[in-house]
């Protein structure tokens, strides 16, 4: 798949396009280009979150699952839509679509930062509060 970047004026037409070939004939829980650029946005949050450089932002990776979450008595096996998102300079990009069958609640949007990422984010949280003396 090719990559499709969140920030473009006509990325929301490639992205519609990608998903009606990926989800098919199933609409109840995959994914939109709504939802998929509500996932962009809270990745983004949550990378901000973190307290990183602007420069330092590129490289996280967001894996976005719809489909929402159900009640534990719902028996049957969902078809939802799978992506993951990177972070460029510029902002998020689809790199990967697909859909599956699930059970369950897996959590709607996992954040996965870089080596570097992780240790600044680590430094800044430190800097944060100290350690009340015994």
């Amino acid at each position: 798949m090719q990559s499709i970047p969140l920030y473009t004026p006509n990325s929301e037409a490639k992205l519609a396009e990608a998903l009606t070939r990926v989800n098919g004939s199933a609409v109840s829980h995959t994914a939109t280009v709504a939802s998929v650029t509500s996932a962009a946005r809270l990745a983004e949050y949550k990378l901000q979150q973190l307290n990183l450089p602007n420069n330092m932002l590129a490289g996280a990776v967001a894996i976005y699952t719809s489909g929402g979450r159900v009640s534990s008595g719902y028996k049957w096996a969902r078809t939802v839509t799978q992506l993951t998102m990177v972070r460029n300079t510029r902002g998020w990009s689809v790199t990967f679509m697909a859909t599956r069958a699930l059970q369950g609640n897996p959590p709607a949007l996992h954040l996965s930062v870089t080596p570097e990422q992780h240790r600044l984010a680590v430094e800044a949280l430190l800097k944060s509060y100290s350690v009340l003396p015994a």
